[in-house]
């Protein structure tokens, strides 16, 4: 933050230490009974800031019973994994995210149509538009220039 009057500029920092109160409301809340309970977004902010790690694994598995492998639950998954150390299993949980990933219906906002993204389609749903054209590569895509 700056304060200026007068052609003078004076720089004030401050810094909020919010972590560990947003960390007992996220306890809070995770022990109350009543379901749905935020489950990923807490344990994404357990990860981004480093706190309990495999608390946050076990939201994520509780999430994972809940849902049929979602894909963005695998991923944040292999995240946990991977910051606790475990190589292998952030491995396994990347490429099953991908897998699962792979599977989702998605909506073009251009086309305005639903398609399934199969593996090993031809098709990038990254690249497609409503003018995506062959490239001289068979079955490859790119968008128009």
């Amino acid at each position: 933050m700056n304060l200026k009057w007068d052609g003078i500029r004076v720089p004030i920092s401050f810094q909020v230490d919010f972590v560990p109160k947003v960390a007992a409301q996220i306890d809070a809340v995770m022990a109350a009974p009543p379901p749905p309970r935020p489950y990923m977004a807490s344990a994404q902010f357990y990860l981004e800031y480093g706190l309990d790690l495999k608390k946050a694994q076990g939201w994520v598995d509780t999430a994972l019973a809940d849902k049929p492998m979602p894909y963005y639950l695998l991923l944040l998954r292999a995240r946990i994994l991977a910051k606790e150390g475990d190589r292998d299993g952030a491995i396994a949980a990347a490429n099953q995210a991908i897998a699962a990933a792979k599977k989702v219906r998605t909506r073009s906002p251009r086309i305005g149509r639903i398609r399934t993204v199969e593996p090993g389609s031809h098709r990038q749903p990254a690249l497609m538009t409503q003018k995506s054209c062959p490239s001289e590569e068979p079955g490859a895509w790119r968008p128009w220039p």
